[in-house]
């Protein structure tokens, strides 16, 4: 059974089992999010619509129905026609993009018939093929060009592997060749290729120009870039976009990298960096095409690359475009670091000045995104003043606040503190004011149990504060909302709770939400003794107001705080001992982790 699709009058044939296996496999949520930076929300993500501006998110993904929409302007559709959108591909391209996505083949005899569409591709890749063999062979010829060359110290195998070439400067040089190939002047108009002047008259776009051919990863030629040849301006002219080109989706050299079965991608300025460091036995440099790096583009590195190290110019321009890339590349989930570049204006003169085995050692000692700003602030500010101090502090603090790993954050606030002379507690403190605002203020947990109750309860050694925390805790997971319980699962597992009838309705509740099921809270617990006490704080009535977020703040601290102690308690004993039995070095090891956290926890929350 084949299923039939008409649009435009154009049908297209696939097998409705085969169409099945390409949705079932490339599930819509980790498609959209190559494109897209989606957000959980119950159980359906959202974030910002890749197909028009907006600033409040209204593009919504479902994982159950494998289907999105925009409720800003409209679209809508399964994980194919998203392709198709996002992509601006054909229904047959969208397929071969989800089936090499899913590393499925293509069944032989399916057929697709899009002719005009794809016709209309095809000869746009021909003739860009046909453009880039034309300007090859003009650079053979043209004296200047290879003077340029020799003195970029490109060898004959590098000019022949990126495949460069030379615009003449005549004016209609490459219009004349492709017309007499039989391509129209609209053609070649479409393909960015030429230009239509003012007097009506065609004339090539590029000119007097080094020729670089950009290819997809597919090794198609989807678009050129042009370099002159001595210090006029403009340096650089790129190909307009195209029905086969977006450069803002497209990277240069990638269809080498991501060949070159090395996980960590350099992501340079320059056609010429990127040229000149794989010439010198560094194949995995890539550039942005004439453009500052956009998301997309991120993404598409992220695919390839388990790492991406930033080797921008070292000028300002160059560590401005560096800082963008960080803070783009961060926020789609990027390991990301930067080349310490001095001695050299960029990676190509660089690796031509001191060798590419001093380059790669550059590479290994690439800098962190937070070393990176925290050496870029203290070139700006004059820390060895009062006013400086305060400021440097206040725009570190922002950057130490969203580093996710405790260790790491307090690495960073040590060693700001001894660079600069200034407490640790001072720097904890501006960061809980960004986390938390200046209004800030722990949430009192205020009611209290009747002494039935407190002897139902057991309470006898369990300090007031983590009893209040732990019910708390409960009171957070009968909202029947999945959100809060994944905030809490991260940092409390309820066998640890130490009022033991609290532990029971915690365990119940957790799996409850493990299920996925939805359920009347009530309804889940059997026994008399739990109904009382669930019932009971479910109608309690606590001061958070709307802001859920601190309340789970609250309980996390307080009981993994009191956890913590526990701990340390326990390892402070054992090393009084010193038994033969016990691993000194593993307890003291620990112990050193203990007290780093606690530390963490009672300076970032003093005010």
């Amino acid at each position: 059974m084949c299923r039939i699709i008409i649009k435009g009058g154009k049908m297209a044939f696939y097998s409705e089992q085969f169409i099945d296996e390409i949705k079932s496999n490339n599930n819509i949520v980790d498609v959209i999010s190559d494109y897209v930076t989606l957000k959980r929300t119950g159980t359906s993500y959202k974030g910002l619509c890749p197909f028009h501006k907006e600033k409040t998110p209204s593009f919504s993904v479902s994982s159950d129905k494998q289907i999105y929409h925009c409720f800003g302007c409209g679209v809508g559709g399964d994980v194919v026609k998203f392709v198709m959108n996002i992509e601006n591909v054909s229904f047959k391209e969208a397929v071969e993009i989800l089936a090499d996505r899913a590393k499925m083949e293509l069944p032989q005899d399916d057929e697709i018939v899009d002719v005009e569409r794809v016709r209309q591709k095809e000869r746009l890749y021909k003739m860009n093929v046909d453009t880039a063999k034309y300007f090859h062979q003009n650079l053979l010829s043209s004296k200047s060009a290879i003077e340029y060359l020799n003195k970029r110290r490109l060898d004959e195998q590098t000019v022949k592997k990126f495949g460069l070439g030379f615009a003449n400067g005549t004016g209609n040089d490459l219009t004349k060749y492709l017309l007499s190939l039989g391509y129209t002047n609209d053609e070649m108009v479409q393909g960015g290729l030429v230009i239509k002047n003012d007097n009506g008259n065609f004339v090539d776009r590029f000119r007097q120009r080094l020729m670089f051919p950009i290819f997809d990863v597919k090794e198609r030629v989807i678009a050129f870039g042009g370099r002159v040849l001595d210090d006029s301006l403009p340096k650089y002219m790129n190909s307009p976009e195209t029905p086969i080109y977006n450069k803002s989706k497209n990277i240069f050299g990638l269809n080498f990298a991501r060949k070159s079965k090395v996980t960590k991608f350099l992501m340079v300025e320059g056609y010429m960096d990127v040229i000149s460091l794989h010439r010198n036995g560094i194949p995995n440099a890539v550039a942005s095409l004439g453009t500052a790096l956009t998301e997309s583009q991120g993404r598409l590195l992220k695919k390839y690359a388990s790492e991406i190290l930033i080797g921008y110019d070292a000028d300002g321009a160059g560590q401005a475009a560096t800082l963008r890339g960080l803070d783009i590349l961060s926020a789609i989930g990027c390991n990301v670091k930067v080349l310490k570049i001095s001695g050299a204006k960029d990676p190509d003169e660089f690796v031509n000045k001191y060798g590419p085995d001093r380059f790669i050692k550059l590479m290994d000692n690439a800098i962190t995104l937070v070393e990176f700003k925290l050496e870029k602030l203290k070139k700006e500010l004059d820390i060895t003043t009062t006013d400086g101090k305060i400021e440097y502090l206040k725009k570190i603090a922002v950057i130490i606040s969203k580093i996710e790993s405790s260790i790491e954050k307090d690495i960073y606030i040590k060693k700001v503190a001894s660079e600069v002379g200034i407490g640790i507690e001072a720097i904890y403190a501006e960061i809980n004011k960004i986390a938390y605002g200046n209004n800030y203020k722990p949430i009192k947990f205020k009611p209290e149990e009747t002494k039935v109750l407190n002897e139902t309860l057991n309470l006898e050694g369990v300090p007031e504060n983590v009893y209040h925390a732990e019910k708390m805790a409960i009171f957070l997971l009968c909202q029947n909302e999945q959100g809060i319980y994944q905030n809490l699962k991260k940092h409390i597992n309820y066998d640890k709770f130490r009022v033991n009838l609290y532990k029971e309705l915690a365990e119940i509740l957790y799996a409850y939400y493990e299920s996925g099921k939805k359920s009347n809270i009530v309804d889940l617990f059997s026994k008399d003794e739990q109904i009382n006490i669930i019932t009971g704080i479910m109608q309690e009535e606590y001061d958070f107001g709307n802001n859920i977020e601190r309340a789970i703040e609250d309980v996390v601290y307080i009981l993994r705080k009191y956890e913590l102690e526990e701990e340390k308690n326990e390892i402070l004993k054992k090393l009084e001992k010193r038994e033969d039995n016990i691993a000194i070095e593993e307890l003291e090891s620990r112990l050193s982790e203990i007290i780093i956290e606690l530390h963490s926890f009672s300076a970032g929350r003093r005010k």
